[in-house]
């Protein structure tokens, strides 16, 4: 399941019905993402500093996360993603 990151909560909707034993955990910092919308320095700093923060946390609960720092973009992340973990579905 792919988390952005004004979407980390454990109260996630995703993370709240997805079964931690079977389910993959995916974040990403997207260098475009951050160009596109022009947020400031600090602002990314902070996004990626809670992703960071958050993928931490899940591995403690047992979850398993693929982080990827600073891709270029969401599409080069999640093509990796896929290629290494070959998901039966994505959420």
């Amino acid at each position: 399941m792919w988390i952005t990151g004004d979407q980390c909560s454990f109260n996630n909707t995703a993370l709240l019905s997805a079964d931690k034993s079977s389910s993959i955990v995916l974040l990403v910092e997207s260098i475009a993402r951050g160009q596109i919308l022009k947020y400031h320095k600090k602002k990314l700093v902070l996004i990626y500093s809670i992703m960071r923060h958050f993928a931490e946390e899940l591995r403690a609960d047992g979850w398993l996360v693929d982080y990827h720092r600073e891709s270029p973009d969401f599409k080069a992340a999640v093509i990796n993603h896929i290629e290494k973990y070959q998901p039966e579905k994505s959420t």
